[in-house]
């Protein structure tokens, strides 16, 4: 490619997802650049799991198109990471946080008999990146929420994926780790990768998100946090009687 055209890292042209005759989500268009930050925020039930399970190929679009670098998401499986809500992981099997991490080795499509050791330098970078490297042998079971959600995003970092879709990565999780992947979300932002977040808080919003994609069944507003909360789409998202909306204040 010549020039200055830039592909977006994620594109979405009026997705429509239906599940029999029920409409689950409908016309969501949204441009997101390489190297953002983006908080998509609606109420419980407003759609959001299943614009990342759109986003990741793994519900079927009843209209429009989403594109990943300008591929579609069968193509481009390995440049995607999806951190579910509840990860599908047995927790009686005893994983250390780097086992887990290693995982995202074999998504490259490596058949990973045997980890090479650049493979483990690599999850141990991984694990460093996210500030968890000193848990490294310490059992997932027994780490905090926000512990385990950092594992998480360093296996799909171990993927080598350009996006991030973290799925309520908050939910459980105190403050304080809240901030702290945040930050390690933040790093990532600026060597470039797309984090898409699912969030019903609405707190703290302007500190932590480039961009809010405000949806519920469809998109209400795109844009930065700071302007994209006006009444109207407040009450689009929750309902006449509002929400009350607090931005935590703004200690830069």
């Amino acid at each position: 490619m010549t020039g200055h055209h830039i592909v977006n890292a994620l594109t979405m042209t009026e997705v429509k997802v239906q599940f029999g005759e029920t409409v689950v989500l409908e016309d969501v268009t949204a441009s997101l650049a390489a190297g953002t930050l983006v908080g998509v925020v609606g109420p419980n039930g407003a759609g959001k799991s299943t614009l990342f399970n759109a986003i990741a190929g793994l519900v079927p679009l009843a209209e429009g198109e989403v594109l990943i670098h300008g591929l579609p998401p069968d193509r481009a499986r390995g440049r995607l990471a999806y951190v579910p809500q509840k990860e599908d992981i047995n927790w009686r099997f005893p994983l250390t946080a780097g086992e887990v991490v290693m995982l995202g080795r074999v998504h490259k499509g490596k058949r990973l008999i045997k980890s090479s050791s650049n493979d483990r330098h690599f999850v141990d970078e991984c694990l460093n990146r996210v500030g968890m490297w000193d848990m490294r042998n310490d059992l997932v079971s027994e780490l905090s929420g926000g512990q385990r959600q950092r594992v998480f995003v360093a296996r799909a970092l171990a993927q080598e994926a350009d996006i991030l879709l973290l799925d309520e990565a908050f939910s459980g999780v105190d403050f304080a780790s809240q901030d702290a992947l945040i930050g390690a979300l933040r790093d990532l932002r600026n060597e470039g990768k797309t984090i898409l977040l699912a969030t019903h808080d609405l707190t703290k919003l302007s500190d932590r998100f480039d961009t809010v994609l405000c949806i519920n069944r469809h998109v209400c507003a795109v844009g930065p946090p700071a302007t994209a909360f006006t009444p109207q789409v407040l009450e689009e998202l929750y309902g006449a009687h509002g929400v009350s909306f607090s931005e935590g204040g703004h200690n830069h």
